[in-house]
């Protein structure tokens, strides 16, 4: 899990396997742990007799295993058997059960497209970028079921993750089917946005027509699209290259610097895009 765990109530021998993040648990300090760290991926399958029956046979802990069990049959709340295993140790402090605990019933009374869009927009703000498309993308296979603002937000926040990821022109459908959804001027100016920044400029001034948006507001995105394409990460790797082209003669060379540098930018990639 990335750092050492101190447990105190044994560590099983087989350990439970959590599918979403291809994770082992072996004790319940651990199973702690994960709850915590990753409690906008839990949901009501996290409730099952298989997760009873290991900490029972596994762990030994026979009369919380009991108690989950029972949690089970009386149709209880998510909330109510998370908090049965996380005061079960000592491991988390009880400002973070709180909190924890605080988290899941805000999914309470929600419905199931509510609690997976809050679950898509927290893993994008805790930078799992990808995380978060699929989530997004698995409420979308089922349109029908959502109510149209909500269908717009869900479908402009994937447009966010893919622009996040440079799919431009999968940002700019994402946005515009938004907009034709919750109607909200952020959604289209989004698009419009997204135009410019991949270089459709005849696009965007036609789009911009279409929607009878005024001269301040093109040049208010146009401003914006121009910001987003000055940030300094941008500029420091477009100067490099241009720097590059006039210090290194020989074409080999060149190729050579370049590839560091984008093997640079990749390693970023992959750290916004972890699973």
């Amino acid at each position: 899990m990335g750092e050492l765990i101190k447990t105190c109530s044994g560590v099983a021998a087989s350990p439970y396997y959590i599918d979403e993040l291809s994770l082992n648990i072996y004790s319940v300090e651990e199973l702690s742990y994960y709850i915590y760290h990753n409690v906008w991926l839990l949901n009501h399958d996290f409730m099952s007799t298989s997760l009873a029956d290991w900490i029972e046979k596994e762990l030994g802990l026979s009369d919380l295993a009991d108690r989950l069990r029972r949690l089970i049959s009386d149709d209880a709340t998510l909330t109510d058997f998370v908090a049965e295993i996380l005061t079960a140790n000592g491991y988390l402090t009880m400002k973070e059960v709180r909190d924890t605990l605080s988290v899941l019933s805000s999914f309470e009374n929600k419905s199931e497209a509510e609690c997976r869009k809050m679950r898509a927009d927290r893993l994008f703000q805790s930078g799992r970028i990808v995380d978060s498309v699929y989530e997004y993308g698995y409420l979308l296979e089922n349109p029908e079921n959502i109510a149209l603002p909500l269908l717009g937000d869900i479908r402009h926040n994937l447009g966010v993750c893919y622009s996040y990821l440079f799919f431009f022109k999968e940002a700019e459908e994402c946005f515009l089917s938004a907009y034709e959804a919750n109607r909200s001027r952020e959604s289209l100016y989004s698009y419009l946005v997204t135009l410019c920044i991949d270089g459709e400029e005849e696009n965007f001034s036609s789009e911009a027509d279409r929607y009878l948006l005024s001269a301040e507001e093109k040049q208010r995105l146009k401003k914006r699209a121009e910001e987003a394409m000055n940030r300094p990460a941008v500029q420091d790797f477009s100067s490099r290259v241009d720097r590059m082209s006039s210090d290194y003669s020989d074409r080999e060379t060149y190729h050579r610097e370049l590839s560091r540098i984008i093997s640079g930018f990749e390693e970023d990639y992959r750290k916004i895009c972890r699973i």
